[in-house]
């Protein structure tokens, strides 16, 4: 069934045993079986809409955990993937690699949920029209620019490079360097003067996150600074408190969080103290060898 193609994902290999035994009870069930082959078919070829509210139909059809259901159905998809890629001219290694996000949300949903699946599926249905793409440490999407400008390079509506960060370990700055001039390379024949404007919007990227919680010459706080930071957006439902404490925000339990890495102590001690977690939206520009220096006020 999907047992291989978890595995060729970096599936650890109980999860792949676990799904594909969900995935063979779907197939073999008369009443879920046309309608899983109808969920991959939409994830292909037709709406988001269409292809959530297909999955959702699954889920009540079957006893199998709805998070089961939808990491089962992107799997089965995998293979119509990479015969896409390959009509496209793109290669099987970048398919695989791209596709590897689907492990690291298997980790989260096993490490939030206690569940072997994925919380978050509409999140994917962009790989699976090959719109966005991991190139080295970091994922691209191509965007339309939602600021008014950013000086004189970028004006509302342009072509920026949303860039995503996989929960897949440390994010070095060496690390971002490499993948930038990976993407700068894949979109190279498009750019315009040759630059690359990467966009980001990111729990990482919170100008109060970076000033009080993350330390001076940490990872977090070097990534930070490589962008300019140009809106910040409050949370207080606290929507990212999951990617710290691998549980969601509940005001309640914060004094019983757990405190097993700094990370966390820290982010603790200032949600206690009153603040709320955010997000930010960031720009750089890469010309294909450095950053381009930010732009002054």
């Amino acid at each position: 069934m999907i047992q291989q193609t978890a595995l060729w994902l970096d599936f650890p290999p109980d999860a792949a045993e676990e799904l594909d035994r969900a995935c063979a009870t779907l197939l073999y069930a008369p009443n879920t079986s046309e309608s899983v082959t109808l969920a991959v078919n939409l994830l292909m070829n037709g709406s988001k809409e269409l292809f959530l509210l297909q999955l959702e139909r699954i889920g009540n059809m079957t006893d199998i955990h709805r998070h089961t259901v939808d990491m089962v159905v992107l799997l089965l998809a995998i293979e119509p993937l990479r015969a896409r890629y390959r009509s496209r001219g793109l290669d099987d290694a970048l398919c695989r690699e791209t596709m590897r996000d689907l492990s690291y949300k298997l980790a989260e949903c096993r490490n939030v949920y206690g569940t072997c699946g994925t919380f978050v599926t509409s999140w994917y249905y962009d790989f699976y029209q090959c719109e966005l793409f991991a190139l080295g440490r970091l994922q691209y999407e191509r965007y339309a620019f939602p600021c008014d400008s950013y000086g004189t390079h970028l004006k509302r509506g342009d072509r920026v490079y949303k860039c995503h960060i996989p929960s897949c370990g440390p994010v070095t700055e060496e690390s971002v360097l490499d993948s930038l001039r990976r993407a700068h390379a894949f979109f190279g024949a498009e750019l315009r003067n040759g630059i690359l404007p990467v966009f980001c919007s990111s729990w990482m990227l919170y100008p109060p996150h970076a000033e009080q919680v993350f330390p001076p010459q940490s990872n977090l706080r070097r990534f930070y600074d490589l962008f300019e930071t140009l809106e910040v957006f409050p949370l207080p439902d606290n929507d990212d408190y999951w990617r710290i404490f691998n549980t969601p925000y509940d005001a309640s339990r914060l004094a019983d969080a757990p405190e097993t890495t700094s990370l966390q102590r820290a982010f603790k001690h200032f949600l206690q103290n009153g603040n709320c977690m955010g997000k930010g939206w960031a720009i750089l520009l890469f010309d294909g060898t450095r950053i381009l220096p930010k732009e002054k006020p």
